[in-house]
This record gives structure tokens, C-alpha cells and sequence, in this order.
């Protein structure tokens, strides 16, 4: 028996990508397909490339480092602000949220460079990240303040920042038509709300559970 002390991802054949916290007992680890050795912090997030060709992840180091699923050798590894990602759908950028500097910011992850930066309309920490299916709107939400922002990309103008919880917005995710978003929080409420209008559309509450994560059918 022995401990390792090290944040690893683990790609299991042949769909599933989990990052791992160590300290770790190595002989209760399943089998995986591929191990890759991220860093000596936690893995904060970790995703696929839309054509299953890499594997992005962040970490508590204020690292973004991009592997080869082929290889599985890093091919780039960039200082970001921040471990929140999300994937653009066009897999060729990712945006990563930063609590610390109070923005997010939209990298290509090929070479690391800045393509543009969010800032946040208040100070309050982010927790979690939603992207429109065009890639043409971004949302974050908020601990504590009950708010959700929503950000057009090419311009990065604020385009409404809704506010109708109680406590943290634990999960946020548009419609296929990216002009209405649904969040969920603490307060055991999901809400529809219209982009266009700011309007609240209507609310689902469950009260013997909060909401930690929701999605979208692809019809809306």
C-alpha cells in the first residue's frame, strides 16, 4: 500500500474524464484507459474538446494545461486567472473565471493568448459558468448574492444580470435558442428568465432538495 501526493486526471474507456484530489490509496483506483499528471494542486475543472481530441483542465495553481488524448502528452499549459472553465463551443477558446481578479476572461487555448475580458458587475464570488450552443453568450453565477450575469461575447457588454434567489445560484444553463437562461440555487428554486427582456418567465421550487445542477433538453 502506498500514497501518492498528486491532483491526476483520469480518462476511463472510453467516454468518461474525472479529475481526482489526492492523497489517494493507488490500489482503490479503477483501471483507466489513461492517467495524466496534472499538478501538485487540486484539479479544480476538467473537460473535452467538442471533437474529443484534448482534454482541458484547471487547477488551484492558476493553471491551464491542455493534454493530447492521443498521446497523451501535454501539448499547452498557460498561467490563467482563475480554475472555473468552461469549453466555447467552438473548442478552440475556453473562458475561465477568476474570483480573485473579479473578471473572466476568454483565452484561446492553442497559444494562451487574452481574447477578451468580462468584468463583473458586482463583487461576489462566482460559482459556475453556462455558454450558449453559438458560443454568442456567456452567464456566471453568484455566491450569496441570488445573481446570475449574462455577457455578449463579441462585445463583452453586459446584457441583463437577473436576480431572484435566496443565497447561492449553484447552476446555470441557456436554451438550445440562447435567449433564455434557467438557474437553479440554494434556495431550492429554478428559474426561467428571458435575455431579451430581463423578465422572470416562471419558477420551479422543490422544497426537500436545493438545486446543485440542471440541463436542457436539446429540443428547449
Amino acid at each position: 500500500m502506498f500514497r501518492t501526493m498528486m491532483s491526476v486526471l483520469c480518462v476511463l474507456w472510453p467516454f468518461l474524464l474525472s479529475g481526482a484530489e489526492t492523497p489517494q490509496l493507488a490500489e482503490t483506483v479503477p483501471p483507466a484507459w489513461k492517467t495524466f499528471v496534472a499538478a501538485t494542486n487540486p484539479v479544480h475543472s476538467v473537460q473535452w474538446t467538442p471533437d474529443e481530441r484534448h482534454v482541458i483542465a484547471t487547477s488551484f495553481d492558476d493553471w491551464c494545461r491542455v493534454w493530447s488524448v492521443e498521446t497523451g502528452r501535454i501539448v499547452k499549459e498557460f498561467r490563467v486567472a482563475g480554475a472555473l472553465a468552461a469549453i466555447m463551443p467552438d473548442g478552440e477558446h475556453v473562458l475561465i473565471a477568476s474570483n480573485a481578479r473579479k473578471e473572466l476572461t476568454l483565452y484561446r487555448w492553442s497559444t494562451g493568448e487574452v481574447i477578451r475580458q468580462f468584468a463583473k458587475p458586482r463583487d461576489a464570488e462566482l460559482r459556475c459558468l453556462g455558454v450558449s450552443t453559438k458560443g454568442d453568450r456567456i452567464a456566471a453565477s453568484e455566491d450569496k448574492t441570488g445573481s446570475c450575469t449574462v455577457w455578449e461575447v463579441a462585445t463583452g457588454k453586459v446584457l441583463q444580470s437577473f436576480t431572484g434567489h435566496v443565497g447561492a445560484v449553484n447552476a446555470v444553463r441557456f436554451t438550445p435558442d440562447g435567449r433564455r437562461l434557467v438557474t437553479g440555487g440554494e434556495d431550492k428554486v429554478r428559474i426561467l428568465w428571458d435575455i431579451d427582456t430581463g423578465k422572470e418567465l416562471t419558477r420551479w421550487s422543490t422544497p426537500a432538495f436545493f438545486v446543485s445542477c440542471l440541463d436542457i433538453s436539446s429540443d428547449g
